[in-house]
């Protein structure tokens, strides 16, 4: 239970963020959802920052990116095969999507000054794993498999080719 706990808390934290900037940006695009409309919008450069933050923020812990990673070990211990297989196959691949589909085009110049962040991250996130491979084989018996390592290290080279 511990696992489901920390992911709801994880993902409803960044949701809740997200769910505020598109708020915002449905009232800044005269109430709409569409993404022509809000692909157009010329927002200032400080709400760029704070509103792809926000995004930046709920999609980071999708991914998982480093630091926002550490629901990840947790989920695939306690979680049969099949959920393991859905958050490697859907859920990890959602926020990647999320960051390419609307984070980058909605605030190109929060993007732009972001990016060297997001990298570096990424990177931190593929050097930590690479790090804790030697020590794996004393923790294959807490994970079963090593299916989570696989889908971690997956993941954060995903988001190092990306950013």
């Amino acid at each position: 239970i511990y696992a489901a706990i920390k992911f709801v808390i994880y993902t409803m934290v960044g949701s809740l963020l997200m769910l505020a900037a598109i708020l915002i940006l449905y009232f800044a695009a005269g109430h709409s959802f569409n993404i022509a409309d809000l692909n157009r919008l010329s927002l200032p450069h400080t709400i760029q920052l704070l509103l792809f933050g926000a995004f930046a923020l709920a999609f980071a812990i999708k991914v998982p990116l480093f630091p926002f990673h550490t629901w990840l070990p947790d989920a695939h211990v306690e979680a049969p095969t099949a959920g393991s297989v859905i958050l490697a196959g859907v859920l990890l691949k959602m926020g990647v999507y999320g960051f390419l589909r609307f984070a980058f085009p909605l605030f190109p110049k929060a993007t732009e000054q972001a990016t060297p962040l997001i990298f570096a991250l990424a990177v931190i996130g593929i050097s930590h794993d690479k790090q804790a491979l030697p020590n794996f084989q004393s923790h294959l018996n807490r994970i079963g498999n090593p299916r989570a390592f696989n889908v971690f290290i997956h993941d954060e080279a995903i988001n190092h080719h990306f950013n």
